[in-house]
């Protein structure tokens, strides 16, 4: 019989629907075909899973899983509620500012200066960045090679010391046995 045919055979076994002889010919292509054996193993073993009892949950089970729900819940709700408070807060800022700003006399023909001070202001800001990064990336670059070497000797310190305990070692050991 071909493995596809012992598949079929396997699961009229588990059923209990197979006759004595297709019983006897699964249990002989077992004996000699490993895939079919190791998957007979698998569904043997699904079958028993199945067929026992349910395990009862633990006292409490669902009263901590509801406990559970209910506090992501509230969290969600409480993170929602700050959204949106916050959103109708900028709503109500914005309509309480808006109208005695845009009443404002001469309010537009000073917006070009605003935005040159701004502009200038973010040049004079980039521009310090840059120096303070420029000058980070040369200290960094400066301790690199002296640090480097400080770790190079430490890890070489610490292998002579750890090769020396365990000469050491290996004498004190040779010793017991000697005595």
């Amino acid at each position: 019989m071909e493995c596809e045919q012992i598949l079929n055979l396997m699961m009229q076994v588990l059923d209990g629907e197979a006759s004595p002889e297709g019983q006897a010919t699964l249990q002989e292509h077992l004996t000699c075909c490993t895939p079919c054996r190791v998957r007979w193993e698998q569904l043997r073993a699904l079958e028993q899973l199945l067929q026992a009892p349910p395990e009862r949950p633990s006292l409490g089970f669902a009263g901590r899983v509801m406990a559970r729900l209910d506090y992501r819940q509230r969290a969600r709700r409480g993170v929602m509620g700050g959204f949106v408070l916050a959103a109708g807060a900028a709503v109500v800022a914005l309509l309480l500012v808006a109208p005695p700003l845009l009443a404002l006399p001469g309010l537009f023909e000073s917006l070009p200066t605003f935005y040159d001070v701004v502009s200038t202001m973010a040049f004079g800001l980039a521009d310090t960045a840059s120096v303070v990064i420029n000058t980070l990336g040369i200290t960094v670059e400066a301790l690199l090679v002296p640090l480097a070497m400080l770790a190079l000797c430490g890890a070489g310190m610490a292998l002579a010391a750890n090769l020396l305990w365990l000469a050491l070692i290996r004498r004190i050991q040779l010793a017991r046995t000697a005595r």
